[in-house]
């Protein structure tokens, strides 16, 4: 067995006896925190001190990868953070739509991320900038088509009726019904926050910007923090920009959904506590 294969195996066990106990633990960074991290522009040190204390991990989606490998001299910043920082890589594809426990929502993909040697390195480089060129263009697609659908559900919002977050309900469960389809067995489901999480805080920070808010849309960056989110619901601590920060605290407080624990923006960083700031 590998060096490097033992340690996923005992992050993939230690993941799924937390999971089984129903305790999250892992920390998301989003892009552009890991991006300051491959700039030098925040320490690593002090992160990957808090992450170990607490027995936590760091959590890179398949996502953040397609994005942060769209410029290869971050990515080559990105593979010495790698040395420093014990990372596993873990996707849940499409799992959640079979409408499990968040709990029991099905992993797709798992990898421990720790580059130890140059080749590694130079491997995960190569490997990365060339495998994901095609997402990161069916990601810039897929937000023109988003934003084409979003369009037309606010349009077809009533204007008589319940206004703001009162209208939040009944328009996450017919999200949960068109994404679920056939899958949703049991229309009990819709009424259980502890399913679909990842949808229903996604749906929340589009409802948040565009129906509340009346935001305009900012293109592919907004698909691509729909996106964050739905992998968000699933993790303890969350490091993001203020905008999608404060989206994501009012679903947890006004929608009572489930969402990070501690959202924090990427100055946490220089001094991680565990407070939010």
């Amino acid at each position: 067995m590998s060096e490097i294969s033992v340690p996923k195996i005992k992050a993939f066990i230690s993941m799924a006896l937390n999971r089984t106990a129903k305790v999250r633990d892992t920390i998301y960074l989003d892009t552009n925190a890991w991006s300051m991290l491959a700039k030098g522009l925040r320490p690593i040190v002090p992160l990957a001190k808090w992450v170990a204390e607490r027995g936590y991990f760091v959590w890179m989606a398949r996502m953040q990868l397609a994005e942060i490998s769209a410029r290869r001299d971050i990515l080559v910043g990105l593979a010495d953070v790698l040395e420093h920082l014990p990372v596993v890589f873990l996707d849940h594809d499409q799992s959640e739509y079979d409408g499990g426990y968040w709990w029991d929502v099905g992993i797709s993909n798992f990898e421990y991320l720790n580059l130890t040697t140059p080749d590694l390195k130079s491997v995960f480089v190569s490997e990365m900038w060339d495998q994901l060129a095609s997402v990161r263009e069916q990601l810039k697609s897929d937000g023109v088509n988003f934003w084409s659908w979003l369009k037309l559900g606010i349009a077809a919002i009533p204007p008589e009726g319940p206004q703001g977050w009162a209208r939040f309900t009944k328009s996450v469960e017919s999200r949960i019904r068109f994404l679920a389809g056939s899958r949703l067995s049991d229309e009990e489901w819709l009424k259980d926050p502890d399913r679909f999480i990842g949808i229903r805080l996604a749906h929340s920070v589009l409802f948040a910007r565009y129906v509340v808010t009346n935001s305009k849309w900012q293109g592919t960056n907004d698909y691509l923090d729909y996106l964050h989110a739905s992998d968000m619901a699933y993790a303890k601590v969350v490091l993001t920009e203020r905008n999608l920060a404060n989206c994501l605290r009012q679903a947890r407080s006004r929608l009572k959904l489930i969402a990070p624990d501690l959202i924090v923006e990427t100055n946490w960083l220089v001094n991680p506590v565990d407070y939010e700031l």
